[in-house]
């Protein structure tokens, strides 16, 4: 599930990863390699799928996040919720373009 928002012009990217062996493998597996080639910072929180809906909801009217893992339920309380609609208009090209090409997302 995506939540974006534009980077920052600072190039900074707000993440939500899984907690555990998921989240370690995104943090020093795919976060570095997607840094160096798109010259992003990429800035990771941890959580479990209802932590993460809880901060989708907190940060709705001002999204701190660019990208949130959450698993299959997550994603149908999200649409419920129209975070889908929020991640479309939210969207930089250059940043999707990115991070599709990174398998990121």
């Amino acid at each position: 599930m995506r939540w974006c928002k534009r980077p920052s012009a600072s190039g900074l990217i707000t993440v939500g990863i899984y907690t555990g062996q998921q989240g370690d493998i995104v943090r020093k597996q795919i976060i570095p390699p997607f840094e160096a080639k798109h010259q992003r910072k990429v800035y990771t929180t941890q959580g479990v799928t209802l932590e993460q809906i809880a901060l989708m909801r907190a940060t709705r009217n001002n999204p701190k996040y660019s990208v949130m893992f959450i698993d299959d339920i997550g994603v149908e309380l999200a649409k419920r919720e129209g975070a889908d609609r929020a991640i479309a208009a939210g969207r930089d090209p250059q940043y999707g373009a990115a991070a599709e090409s990174s398998k990121l997302l």
